[in-house]
């Protein structure tokens, strides 16, 4: 007389839970080992870039949407750029290092932290002398009051990054002075002039091919016709920056 035996084909594997948690750990390796490998090749473009002002355009590239959504990254970054700018002696590098420590604070909730790191980066700055890097770290500390809703404030601090950022002429910071200049404007219901600083920002991010920059120019563009109550507007300009940036 034969007999069935019913098999449960995980009983059968014994080890099948130690497998799964070994290639768990793989794979959190993997992603360990890359992110530090993305760390260590953005900091050695900081470092081996000679040019102050190309500098300040690599420091604004570490703002991505993965920083932004790890901001204990960007704390790491920070970190580590301020421990060596500060073997080095060197001023512009800690300034930089400063702000984006404030940033990752701030990002995480912290903005009385986040708001001393970009204190100190501005006063570094303003010590080094370099204008665009006094305007991208004004920029910076500016996000904390906008997150506050003290728009006063960081109007001030965006309109004074953006006279530095013009004396500099550095069109990646006027880029996103204008934007963030664009969204104050917009929240204080002062139409006309947000329209006409998140439009400045949008012709700069075509001269510059600035992909990056227009994605933030299409999202300010959705707020503003969405307040104004005018959805075609948003829709047309949306439309026709589609086409100019293919």
């Amino acid at each position: 007389m034969l007999f069935k035996v019913k098999i449960n084909p995980l009983k059968s594997l014994p080890n099948f839970k130690i497998i799964l948690a070994l290639a768990c750990f793989i794979l959190s390796f993997q992603n360990s080992f890359s992110q530090d490998k993305t760390i260590d090749v953005a900091l050695n473009n900081i470092i081996t870039e000679k040019n102050e002002n190309k500098k300040v355009d690599l420091y604004l590239d570490l703002y991505t949407r993965e920083t932004e959504g790890t901001p204990a990254l960007l704390i790491e970054m920070g970190k580590k750029l301020l421990s060596l700018s500060q073997k080095t002696n060197d001023i512009a590098m800690q300034a930089g290092a400063n702000s984006m420590l404030g940033h990752g604070f701030r990002m995480l909730g912290n903005s009385v932290k986040g708001l001393k790191y970009h204190q100190t980066a501005v006063d570094l700055a303003r010590e080094n002398g370099n204008v665009v890097l006094f305007a991208m770290t004004k920029n910076q500390m500016a996000h904390v009051y906008k997150d506050r809703g003290e728009y006063k404030q960081a109007l001030e601090l965006y309109l004074a990054a953006k006279a530095l950022a013009e004396k500099g002429k550095n069109q990646q910071v006027l880029i996103y002075v204008n934007m963030n200049l664009g969204f104050i404007y917009l929240n204080m219901e002062q139409f006309d002039a947000a329209l006409t600083c998140t439009q400045k920002a949008y012709e700069l991010s075509l001269k510059i091919n600035s992909k990056k920059s227009l994605g933030l120019y299409f999202r300010n563009f959705r707020a503003y016709s969405h307040k104004i109550r005018k959805p075609t507007i948003g829709i047309r300009l949306l439309q026709n920056g589609c086409k100019r940036s293919n």
